[in-house]
């Protein structure tokens, strides 16, 4: 998933069960138990540039992975010399915002063959509760282009046969320009405070409160659940990099279109929104790419053009103001 592992915890799985209290002090009782999670286990250097944090994961990391994975083969996967040159390409394409904040609290970035999505950010604290992240990246976001990966993620949550979804956001760019964006985007948002928090975990171990930002004000209620005029059919039951798939339905996309989301993955949660709709902001407005989602269906074809949306243009002034 190029998304939010979305917790200091989330590399474990919690059963219906479990409280997320019980999970926090679970951490911190037994630190042991949860190595990933603690920045006393890694090295971290933040005068090394963000090239030179590429390393291989530790085993504790890639044990944790696979508690979650899905139907993914995880191992380790090192980047040619190409290869990281074009990272470092990439790299210097991202907003000043998002590098100066990875500078900071980037501690590695590790690639993953065969991993269950595209990426992840993954949260670390240290004995002064301040928070750290690393981040995975599927190796295939090397290879493949934005749009065919782009393409892939939004067919994965429908049962293939009954509608075709196909995504244009141009040729120029790797998927892992979208990765870096992505994941850099949460980076941002816990440093900056852009959503109220990214996870009830996070709120619980940094004693946030469920108060709006300038963001969600009016647009969210909680977590992930937004206002009732922007609910829609069959939203909260998608599900992304998984083994569970729904129907297609056009209707998502029409719905989508007239709502404040950039994509269906960003009407998920607050976390999601955020890091796509500055992703996706940055991609069309300042890189100057397409976006546009067209769907087939027999000899029938509609194109959506979520930048469009007016409801969207209403929030993007706060995007805005993250680059000026």
């Amino acid at each position: 998933m190029i998304a939010l592992v979305v917790a200091i915890a989330a590399l474990l799985y919690f059963t219906r069960d479990d409280s997320v209290e019980k999970h926090c002090r679970d951490i911190i009782k037994h630190p042991e138990k949860h190595p990933a999670l603690y920045f006393e286990n890694y090295n971290f250097n933040k005068n090394t540039s963000l090239l030179e944090r590429i390393k291989i994961a530790p085993d504790f990391v890639l044990d944790d992975l696979k508690k979650q994975q899905v139907y993914g083969k995880y191992s380790t996967y090192i980047p040619t010399g190409d290869e990281k040159l074009l990272f470092e390409k990439y790299l210097n394409l991202l907003p000043k915002l998002n590098r100066d904040v990875l500078a900071a609290k980037l501690i590695g970035i590790y690639f993953i063959n065969d991993y269950d999505g595209g990426g992840s950010t993954n949260w670390v604290m240290d004995k002064n509760n301040n928070m750290y992240v690393y981040m995975v990246i599927n190796s295939v976001l090397l290879k493949e282009d934005i749009s065919q990966w782009l393409t892939y993620k939004e067919n994965c949550c429908f049962i293939p046969g009954n509608g075709k979804i196909v995504v244009n956001c141009g040729s120029k760019y790797k998927a892992l320009l979208y990765g870096l964006l992505h994941e850099s985007n949460h980076v941002v948002d816990l440093e900056l405070g852009i959503t109220p928090y990214l996870a009830e975990d996070v709120k619980y171990l940094r004693k946030l409160k469920n108060k709006n930002t300038k963001f969600t004000k009016d647009i969210w209620l909680e977590y992930n659940n937004p206002h009732k005029e922007y609910d829609f059919k069959g939203r909260s039951g998608l599900a992304y990099y998984t083994m569970r798939r729904v129907l297609f339905d056009k209707a998502y996309y029409m719905n989508l279109s007239k709502s404040p989301f950039v994509s269906l993955y960003g009407s998920q949660n607050w976390a999601e929104d955020f890091a796509d709709m500055a992703t996706f902001y940055y991609l069309t407005q300042i890189l100057k790419q397409p976006y546009e989602i067209k769907i087939f269906e027999g000899d029938n074809t509609t194109t959506v053009f979520p930048m469009l949306s007016d409801k969207l243009n209403e929030r993007l002034p706060i995007i805005q103001s993250l680059y000026k």
